[in-house]
């Protein structure tokens, strides 16, 4: 079971180089419909590299993989939250690896503490793309005007 958790953390860890290559113009990426800072680019690197730590770490230092793991899925979140129509799915990675964080070990507080982190960054980037006046008649978005008459 260890070989394919790390597996999955090496997989997950190696998609999040498509924002990399999107941001320094390594890749021709059309399906990709926002933009990519280089700023986050290298937010998107960082969550590779720790990513692919954690699984290094599985082996190497079992007893405190976690906390590498832990650090990738916030700073993974925190690229996503960026980059939310073309990445979202990437949070159920994220939520699978958040699942072997808070397993190892039984150290649940900790990933309650991250799956709230997790949960307020989503909730938040939800808030920015959905205001809160909903839909109109057509679909579209529009905020509801709540000045007084």
């Amino acid at each position: 079971m260890t070989v394919l958790f790390a597996l999955f953390l090496v997989a997950h860890g190696l998609i999040h180089l498509i924002g990399f290559a999107k941001a320094f113009g390594f890749a021709q990426l059309p399906q990709l419909t926002q933009p990519v800072s280089q700023t986050l680019g290298l937010l998107w690197l960082a969550a590779t590299l720790l990513f692919l730590a954690s699984a290094w770490a599985l082996y190497a230092w079992p007893r405190g993989w976690w906390l590498i793991g832990a650090c990738a899925i916030v700073v993974s979140m925190v690229a996503i939250a960026h980059s939310w129509s073309d990445a979202k799915f990437g949070a159920l990675a994220n939520v699978l690896a958040l699942i072997g964080v808070v397993v190892e070990n039984d150290r649940v507080s900790l990933g309650l503490m991250l799956a709230g982190l997790i949960g307020f960054i989503a909730m938040k980037q939800f808030g920015r793309f959905l205001p809160l006046g909903g839909l109109d008649s057509a679909g579209d978005a529009s905020p509801q005007d709540h000045r007084d008459d």
